[in-house]
């Protein structure tokens, strides 16, 4: 981004050709949205050197893992709309952090990719029992966190070390609760990964020694995604605490807003329950649209001006 005392005034970029050759583009706007994400985000905001030293602290990944099962009867996991049943018994086991339990829809490609591999035969004899199958996916609301720099090339550098202890119980916890939820539903076989293999459990055996070894798995072993990145340009009105101030716009720069998600001081709760207003993923993208496009077109008495303003102020979900 390009700046000016203080303020936006553009974009400049270097565009690549289909044949390697390049050419130097320069876009000039009073606003600019930042847009990129918690990973990309940042990056793009150390590039620019604007934002302030809070630029790429607090990252929050939501980490969660998965729990298959095979049952006696057909599954079709494959069928339904997805993430149609969740539990969030566990969403605060204590301070605000826990986790959320969710049933995933999921199809024969991805199943296949996350299907353990111990040869090829084995796999293909797994497969043909995956209509029989149902995965559980648990996700952690982390307390811990993480930080996104940048490279000598300006590339975006992700760092997240799993240490917290309060996030490592809920992994372990969520983990447990995901192998007594598909006991209790009947499962004939459980599978738990981890970094050097999988741990499973077969009708008839031992349930509390089975669940006694997954939770002796380190955290550092378990085999985890992130379904949500966020927090790396927090929202606030203390400038040595955050990026932008409570409606988007940049600390240090004028004109330059921070338009997604990345904005939120604190981790959502898990996954798609509701998220207030003072911190949430989707408040964070409205509160910036509702002052940019105010401010844009506060100059501007035309009705279609008002009506700009006012779809912009409500939210649609």
């Amino acid at each position: 981004m390009t700046v000016e005392d203080g303020r936006a005034t553009g974009v400049e970029a270097t565009w690549s050709g289909p044949n390697g050759g390049t050419a130097r583009v320069l876009v000039k706007a009073p606003q600019v949205v930042v847009a990129c994400g918690a990973l990309e985000s940042p990056a793009l905001l150390l590039r620019s050197g604007i934002g302030g030293p809070e630029v790429g602290k607090h990252l929050k990944l939501h980490p969660g893992g998965a729990i298959n099962a095979l049952y006696a009867d057909e599954q079709q996991a494959w069928w339904g709309p997805p993430q149609a049943a969740y539990c969030d018994e566990f969403a605060d086991t204590g301070d605000g952090y826990g986790f959320l339990i969710e049933a995933p829809a999921y199809g024969a490609a991805l199943g296949a990719a996350i299907a353990p591999w111990d040869s090829g035969a084995a796999h293909k004899e797994q497969m043909a029992t995956a209509g029989r199958s149902a995965g559980l996916v648990y996700f952690v609301r982390d307390r811990g966190g993480g930080q996104v720099t940048i490279d000598e090339l300006g590339n975006s550098v992700q760092s997240y070390a799993l240490d917290d202890p309060v996030d490592e119980a809920n992994l372990h916890a969520a983990r447990a609760a995901c192998v007594r939820i598909q006991h209790a539903a009947g499962a004939e076989e459980i599978t738990v990964g981890h970094r050097g293999g999988y741990l499973r459990w077969k009708r008839g055996e031992d349930l509390d020694a089975y669940l006694d070894s997954v939770r002796g798995v380190p955290a550092a072993q378990l085999p985890l995604f992130s379904a949500h990145q966020m927090g790396t340009c927090r929202l606030g009105s203390d400038r040595s605490a955050s990026v932008a101030d409570p409606w988007g716009q940049l600390h240090d720069t004028k004109g330059v807003w921070i338009g997604d998600g990345r904005a939120g001081n604190q981790p959502d709760g898990v996954d798609h329950g509701p998220r207030p207003p003072d911190g949430g993923g989707d408040a964070a993208v409205y509160s910036p649209s509702d002052s940019l496009v105010t401010r844009s077109f506060s100059s501007v008495g035309s009705r279609r001006s008002q009506k700009a303003m006012a779809w912009a102020s409500t939210p649609t979900r």
